[in-house]
């Protein structure tokens, strides 16, 4: 059987923290991260992979590491600038404005969009008011939209 993706793993990494966990009961969540972390086995590489992140993890290998790996409290998974956050300053602000600029263009177009259909049908009820006197909507009296005999009883009744 073969499986991967996020959803997949989510399960296998639980579980795997889980059984770290109950060995380790004295381990906080950073060391447990940790020594899973420093036990995968990583295929793409050292350090951190685009398509394995930090590797595939052996739950054996974790239970079976020493003592050492635990290391600090924290958890090493967080950092000070997070996934996709240029550090170079003049950069970021520059993007900023323009993800900023675009949202504002969009908001603009569609409330015009809006707007003119909105003024579009008000016109032609309008006409349709000034040609019949009464407004589009409103079928003549004595009519009915419904077909067949239902219809044609309420209008025998009312002549």
């Amino acid at each position: 059987m073969r499986a991967d993706g996020t959803s997949y793993a989510a399960g296998y990494v639980s579980a795997a923290a889980a059984l770290i966990r109950s060995a380790f009961p004295h381990l906080t969540a950073g060391q447990t991260i940790r020594r899973l972390i420093s036990t995968a086995h990583l295929p793409g590489g050292s350090g951190h992979d685009d398509q394995y992140g930090y590797g595939l993890i052996d739950p054996l290998a974790a239970l079976r590491a020493p003592a050492t790996i635990d290391g600090s409290d924290d958890n090493p998974l967080l950092s000070a600038h997070p996934l996709g956050k240029d550090t170079d300053t003049s950069i970021g602000w520059v993007r900023g404005i323009s993800w900023g600029g675009g949202a504002m263009a969009l908001t603009i177009a569609s409330a015009w969009i809006v707007i003119r259909r909105r003024k579009a049908r008000s016109v032609t009820k309008a006409r349709s008011v000034k040609q019949t006197g009464r407004p589009a909507s409103t079928p003549p009296r004595g009519t009915s939209h419904s077909s067949g005999k239902a219809g044609k009883k309420k209008q025998k009744s009312r002549a």
